[in-house]
């Protein structure tokens, strides 16, 4: 499912902002299944329902969204110096344009759900 450059002798793997928020998303697959072990197959795992197989990985994406938290996992691979709180605001800034949009462009999936 990740798939990141190796790293060589002179450069380590860097990853970029789409590359964290798949980790992050991957990770919130790994702690549902780890907090969803139970006697009964059908409460864990990806045998949930579909509506909520997602919704903790994507919680966990938006964790990165958080200003500390992408403060804190960032840092120029060198100098190790942490991002300004401007180009944080910028990438969450971007992150969240047009989210009106994109919630009633889901709106409009569900409704047609409803009607199926």
């Amino acid at each position: 499912v990740l798939s990141f450059p190796k790293p060589n002798s002179t450069m380590p793997t860097l990853l970029n902002y789409g590359q964290m928020k798949l980790l992050f998303h991957e990770f919130g697959h790994v702690l549902h299944n780890i907090c969803s072990e139970t006697e009964l197959i059908v409460f864990s795992g990806t045998q949930v329902d579909k509506d909520f197989m997602e919704a903790p990985s994507q919680i966990l994406e938006h964790w990165l969204l958080e200003p500390n938290v992408l403060k804190n996992i960032s840092s120029h691979y060198q100098s190790k110096t942490q991002l300004t709180d401007d180009i944080v605001r910028s990438i969450v800034d971007a992150e969240t344009f047009d989210l009106g949009y994109k919630t009633m462009r889901q709106v409009t999936f569900d409704m047609f759900d409803f009607t199926l």
